[in-house]
């Protein structure tokens, strides 16, 4: 999988698809949710079941690392509502 790749503290390397690679009718779908469930649904649509509980297993404050990292890593942020 091309995109971002992010190493937890534990040493877990969770691989991100490019946010380039969200289309527009995902991002219409999860339009109106908050930003911690939008990330989560986007989430859910890309990875498969392997990364996902990769994902899964990390601390609040890791996942916000790992959310914070992705989206600076490409320039954009989680869009607010």
């Amino acid at each position: 999988m091309s995109g971002f790749t992010w190493e937890a503290p534990s040493g877990v390397e969770i691989a991100l698809p490019s946010i380039q690679s969200l289309t527009a009718g995902m991002i219409r779908k999860h339009r109106n949710e908050a930003p911690l469930d939008f990330m989560f649904s986007i989430l859910e649509a890309l990875l498969d079941e392997d990364e996902l509980a990769k994902v899964d297993d990390l601390t609040l404050p890791d996942t916000e690392a790992l959310f914070t990292a992705w989206q600076a890593s490409e320039g954009v942020s989680v869009p607010q509502s």
